[in-house]
């Protein structure tokens, strides 16, 4: 992932690098964060390629998202909580198979 806090929309050349490092280090996923959005020529690049763009609207509904996520889970009692019933826990469950670390064969062994 690749975040720019630019004030004007990022080029294609974030989006190049994001690619070419996602396919070094076997990345399952990649993409590109940019509040001010994108100039056409990282639109057609991320298209061709397949990395998704965010912007602040993204950003804006990735954040309600999560305070609505909290205010249910915090709504509950601990006796209604069940992971493997609840959709709420379901979709914790797959953010966090989305974070799941993918070491690069070239990486120091862990001690």
């Amino acid at each position: 992932m690749q975040c720019k806090n630019h004030k004007k929309p990022v080029n294609n050349k974030a989006v190049q690098e994001v690619f070419a490092g996602s396919r070094h280090h076997r990345c399952a996923e990649a993409c590109v964060v940019a509040p001010a959005g994108y100039t056409r020529g990282a639109i057609d690049l991320a298209k061709s390629t397949g990395v998704p763009l965010f912007d602040a609207d993204s950003i804006h509904q990735w954040i309600r998202k999560a305070d609505k996520l909290e205010k249910e889970r915090a709504s509950k009692t601990e006796s209604e909580i069940r992971p493997e019933n609840t959709r709420l826990d379901k979709e914790i469950t797959e953010a966090r198979k989305r974070a799941i670390w993918h070491p690069h064969p070239d990486d120091p062994p862990k001690s």
